[in-house]
């Protein structure tokens, strides 16, 4: 429970300082953001004592940029890719989260994408303007759309594929081993740890791809090594 407190207090105070941050965002033509995003994401896994031990860095090039498709067990995933890829990340995150005060503003005004899964049409205009963010930044899709419980991949919806196939940008696949243990869903215990991630080469979408077989392909790829 101390540790949720402080992480609440470390997001809290990172919440406030990203908009006296945003004139210098701004300036740097939004190379800034990966600099502070990164930094209150390392903080937040050190105050919980939470260590990554990565494989695969070499199939990153840092001069590109790429949809990131990950496993999802922990509301800690986030943190525990962004901060660990050397990449500039957004994410595609719930229209709820938006309407949240400062919180939600704080992440529009810094590029993050949200999707509303209610309503077709705007899930879709969600999707081009997912596609559209990878022409600045890497962006970290999590296609299970939600957490698991039982620590397997469960099946990956294929709105990822579509970004993939309207931004013509590279997947990177990254499977993350562990995070279940960090925080359980519906709990507000914290428990530090080491994680495993492995990131695989980048994979390519083609225009006539089929969405659900290259989703059932991602998944398994990134299940070979969770499971």
């Amino acid at each position: 429970m101390i540790r949720y407190i402080i992480s609440v207090i470390i997001a809290t105070t990172a919440i406030l300082l990203c908009y006296l941050w945003y004139p210098i965002y701004i300036l740097s033509g939004k190379r800034a953001g990966m600099l502070f995003i990164r930094t209150f994401f390392s903080t937040l896994l050190k105050a919980n004592n939470i260590t990554v031990k990565m494989s695969g860095l070499e199939h990153i090039d840092l001069e590109q940029n790429y949809l990131i498709l990950s496993n999802h067990q922990s509301i800690f995933d986030i943190p525990i890719v962004s901060a660990s890829l050397p990449l500039d990340i957004r994410i595609f995150a719930k229209q709820e989260l938006i309407h949240i005060p400062l919180f939600g503003w704080g992440m529009w005004l810094y590029d993050f994408v949200f999707v509303n899964r209610k309503k077709k049409k705007d899930a879709m205009l969600s999707l081009h303007r997912a596609a559209d963010t990878l022409n600045n930044f890497s962006f970290l899709v999590f296609p299970e759309g939600t957490r698991s419980k039982d620590g397997r991949v469960h099946s990956f919806k294929t709105g990822a594929i579509e970004i993939a196939r309207l931004s013509g940008k590279p997947v990177l696949l990254v499977a993350v081993r562990g995070s279940g243990n960090i925080m359980k869903k519906d709990s507000l215990f914290v428990s530090g740890g080491s994680i495993e991630i492995q990131i695989f080469p980048p994979e390519m979408v083609a225009k006539n791809d089929n969405r659900k077989e290259r989703a059932k392909e991602f998944q398994k790829i990134i299940a070979s090594f969770v499971e």
